[in-house]
């Protein structure tokens, strides 16, 4: 019984693939459509990463006595790659909610609304990309990009598959935790090194950063955008992250699938 519910649950994750073409334009449409005929269009969208990276680069910048010219394209990068590892605490816990009506009445394999949220926040993470490139421009701190930036964005956002579609499931089941996880996310984003750098801290602290299995995520991408390849911890504690949420996945996922239509 349960090795076919397994069975069940890959072939719903594989139909959820084959149906690229929809979730790729629905999440096109549903970011174009937002701000349309708007002066900058859907470049808004980095607007509040714009102001965010300035004032914490001035402001902390200040504070640990880091040039402006190094912490800017830091801060930044790390703010646009938090986006995408902050999903499942941010976006995941509404993924099935917000598409109860789509899910009551039609026969879509539940994996593809997670791929359709994916493909919402790859297209602002590809905007926030630009705007990260000119910033460093600005700062004269612009460097060639690392190659495994891509096998470190495939790592990342296959992790985020996994644990977007857990968090939907929760969210679907208990109707607290969309209220719970983004708390969660900005504890989260305060104990990451995003906005300050893990060498300044000594120390038995120090352990808050290198246990972060977020922190070693947040570098698979952060450390090429900045020139840099990733180090081997961030590729074992990272292969890591994706081998429990696999597990977690095949655990409960699979199992539940059938009853999130009655949660919703």
């Amino acid at each position: 019984m349960k090795s076919s519910r397994i069975t069940a649950g890959v072939k719903d994750l594989e139909a959820a693939l084959r149906l690229y073409r929809i979730w790729v334009y629905q999440g096109y449409h549903s970011v174009a459509s937002k701000y349309r005929r708007s002066l900058l269009g859907s470049f808004w969208l980095a607007g509040s990463m714009v102001a965010t990276a300035l004032s914490l680069a001035i402001v902390f910048g200040g504070i640990f006595g880091q040039p402006m010219r190094e912490f800017l394209p830091y801060i930044t990068s790390g703010l646009l790659v938090w986006a995408v590892v902050s999903m499942p605490l941010t976006d995941g816990p509404e993924i099935f909610n917000g598409s109860a009506h789509i899910i009551k009445n039609h026969a879509y394999p539940l994996s593809y609304y997670a791929f359709e949220m994916i493909s919402r926040n790859f297209i602002t993470f590809l905007h926030n990309v630009l705007v990260f490139i000119v910033m460093s421009l600005c700062v004269r701190a612009l460097t060639p990009v690392h190659w495994t930036v891509l096998p470190g964005l495939v790592l990342t956002y296959t992790i985020i598959v996994f644990y977007s579609t857990l968090a939907g499931m929760l969210g679907a089941r208990f109707r607290d935790i969309r209220f719970i996880f983004p708390y969660l996310a900005q504890l989260l984003f305060f104990i990451t090194p995003i906005f300050w750098k893990a060498e300044l801290i000594h120390g038995p602290r120090r352990l808050i950063a290198e246990m972060n299995p977020l922190y070693h995520v947040v570098q698979l991408m952060r450390r090429p955008l900045l020139g840099q390849a990733p180090t081997v911890d961030n590729w074992i504690n990272s292969g890591i992250v994706l081998l429990v949420g696999v597990v977690l996945w095949l655990i409960f996922f699979t199992i539940n699938r059938r009853r999130i239509a009655f949660w919703i």
